[in-house]
């Protein structure tokens, strides 16, 4: 016991870079390319499907603009955080090096139906929430000035920074990444959201950083077009959720991803010619 004391003392902790999320998450996607694309196709065809709902109720039955835009939040709240969901319980199994297919998307799509649909209402309620007032008091007269709408930017910017975690989280503490020995550990969409704003409060900088890395490549998939129909939200998803297992990993939650140690060459010498030996016999 002792020595296995000393041996875990003398180890350094694992701690997570930014670049490794990276190189890992590219070697994820690329590993696991086919189904990605099928995803994020799949993705992008739901998308106009839905926008057709409100746009033909404004046509056929005449409904005002603003109730067929709050059918269309109706309809995505229960597809989206359910959908986004069901690819963290596949790029979880990614993370931990087990087999990957349609099926575990429709089985992480059952699975996380519920909590996952409660995690979004509940971030959508909140995001609408600091956007109405950091739009109130942008655009209103009020004697503080610029001090109320950089209050509600920078809650809006904390606020930011829980949500890349939430959704990966929810999957793994529905399968019991955060289950003890004798303890089940709490879930749903309140256990998820207090757990992003611990790794969070623990992680800014690391956070910080996710956050730029997750805009710039949402931004680049969006402008560029193309890759928004292949890559988006797989590879976005795919990120956070290696993010989040690497950060675990730090805290002794998750096992760290294996080192590539290089294979040792043999030692070089030269081999004996057999000639040689029969030349110098007598």
């Amino acid at each position: 016991m002792k020595s296995t004391m000393s041996d875990s003392a003398t180890q350094s902790p694992f701690r997570p870079t930014l670049f490794q999320v990276l190189r890992l998450t590219l070697r994820d996607f690329w590993d696991h390319l086919g189904l990605a694309i099928s995803f994020s196709l799949l993705h992008s065809l739901l998308i106009p499907l839905l926008i057709s709902v409100p746009l033909s109720a404004i046509k056929l039955f005449h409904s005002p603009p603003h109730a067929s835009y709050f059918l269309l939040i109706l309809l995505t709240l229960p597809i989206f955080p359910p959908f986004f969901t069901a690819y963290c319980f596949v790029a979880y199994r990614i993370c931990t090096g087990r087999s990957v297919s349609w099926a575990y998307l429709l089985q992480g799509f059952r699975q996380h139906y519920w909590p996952a649909m409660r995690l979004g209402l509940i971030q959508l309620v909140i995001t609408f929430g600091l956007l109405a007032n950091l739009l109130f008091y942008t655009y209103r007269h009020h004697p503080f000035g610029t001090l109320l709408p950089l209050f509600w930017a920078y809650i809006l910017l904390c606020w930011s920074l829980l949500l890349l975690y939430q959704y990966p989280l929810l999957v793994l503490q529905e399968n019991g990444v955060f289950d003890e020995e004798n303890r089940r550990a709490r879930r749903g969409a309140l256990a998820a959201i207090r757990r992003s704003f611990f790794l969070t409060l623990g992680n800014p900088l690391y956070t910080l950083g996710l956050l730029c890395i997750t805009a710039l490549l949402v931004l680049l998939c969006f402008l560029t077009g193309i890759a928004w129909i292949l890559l988006y939200p797989a590879l976005p998803l795919q990120l956070v959720t290696r993010a989040t297992c690497l950060l675990l990993a730090r805290y002794a939650l998750m096992p760290p991803p294996p080192q590539n140690t290089p294979i040792e060459d043999t030692p070089w010498h030269v081999e004996p010619n057999p000639e040689s030996k029969i030349t110098s016999e007598p």
